[in-house]
Formats: C-alpha cells, sequence, structure tokens
C-alpha cells in the first residue's frame, strides 16, 4: 500500500496518529501473543546514525491497534523518507516516550486515511458534532445530534488540507451489519480526522461486522 509521499510529524505537545506499522511477527503458541520475526531497534530520531533507544521483539512493547482481524500494528505519529529510507514514529509502552524506527523487509504501512476508507468506520466520542460543507471551512459547519457513542459512517472521500487530514462521510442512521438493506442517511459533509486535541474523530471495527 503506498504510503504518502510527505514528510511531517504531530507534533510533541499534541501528537496525532497518522496511520498504523504492520510489522512481521510470528503467533507464538506457547506465549500465546505475537514475536517479532526480526528485532526490531528504535532509534531517537529518524537517522541510522542516532541514538539507540533499544530493541524490541514483541509488538506489544509499542503501543498498537489491530489493524484487521488479531493482526498488530505499531500505531505511527510520525513519517520520515531519508533517501530510500521510510522511518516511522511510534511510542513505546510503558513509558510511551516516542522513537523511531525503519522500514525492514515485509514492513507495510497503513495510512490513516486507507484504514478509514476500506474498513468499518464509525464516529469517536472525541467529534465535536459538526459537519462542513466545505472541508476546513468553518462557515459550512452544521451540528448534528446522533444517539449514542459510535454513530456509524460511511466514508466518500478523504482530502489533505493544511496538512491535515479530512473525510467526506455519510452518517447513517444505523450500522451497515444491522440489515441486509441499505441504511438511512442522516447526514453527510467534511470532518477533520482529528479533533483540536489530536485525538481521531473516526475509527474502524477492525474485526468488521
Amino acid at each position: 500500500m503506498a504510503i504518502p509521499l510527505i514528510s511531517y510529524a504531530g507534533t510533541p505537545e499534541i501528537p496525532e496518529l497518522i496511520g498504523l506499522l504492520e510489522i512481521p511477527s510470528l503467533y507464538d503458541t506457547q506465549l500465546q501473543d505475537h514475536t517479532l520475526e526480526t528485532p526490531l531497534l528504535i532509534r531517537s530520531s529518524p537517522s541510522r546514525e542516532s541514538k539507540s533507544l533499544g530493541s524490541i521483539n514483541r509488538p506489544d512493547a509499542l503501543e498498537s491497534h489491530e489493524w484487521s482481524y488479531e493482526q498488530p500494528a505499531a500505531a505511527v505519529y510520525g513519517y520520515r523518507l531519508s533517501g530510500q529510507t521510510s522511518w516511522y514514529q511510534v511510542r513505546m509502552k510503558p513509558s510511551g516516550l516516542p522513537g523511531w524506527v525503519s522500514s525492514i523487509a515485509d514492513t507495510v504501512f497503513h495510512p490513516l486515511s486507507a484504514l478509514i476508507s476500506e474498513s468499518l468506520p464509525y464516529l469517536t466520542g472525541a467529534w465535536n458534532g459538526r459537519v462542513y460543507g466545505t472541508a476546513g471551512d468553518q462557515s459550512t459547519a452544521t451540528k448534528i445530534k446522533l444517539r449514542g457513542p459510535e454513530a456509524p459512517v460511511a466514508v466518500a472521500g478523504s482530502a489533505m488540507l493544511d496538512n491535515n487530514l479530512w473525510f467526506l462521510i455519510v452518517v447513517l442512521k444505523e450500522s451497515p451489519c444491522a440489515s441486509a438493506e441499505a441504511p438511512s442517511v442522516l447526514q453527510a459533509g467534511w470532518i477533520p480526522a482529528h479533533s483540536e486535541a489530536g485525538n481521531l474523530n473516526i475509527w474502524f471495527y477492525s474485526r468488521g461486522c
């Protein structure tokens, strides 16, 4: 899957998740968990000459989420392209300290735009209830009220505006999983991927219905 050819990272004050990094791993039946096929070296900055922060051999040593059914992937908060090498900013557990890892064989980066667009998305509690007729234009905002948490949506498109990701969403009355019939549409418009506090306004069910 293609990665966006931009060099940016969330600020230390408001780090924003930009995707998930799938690192080759095997399921260890004895440990009942995933272990990495090759230990992963963590560096202080996106350079092979930077200080080593240590290495990990299990995905759960990094902040992670499922990108697919029982398939963990590291949360990515920044991306740098240095020559032919891609670097990803991750967070170590349990400290939460940031570090950088370089791409290795079979590593796959799933950008947030693809994760949301190609899955079963929903609105999170961070969303402020506003949709926009035009991405980034506050004058086109409309506030809508939904019933309950995790309101289901469909994604009709995405766009980058001033280095911020926006989604064109269709807010649904019920989940597509609830019936074979097409769900009713409540509203459509643009929302930013992240809230002002850096939290995700939209996320997805990694295991589907």
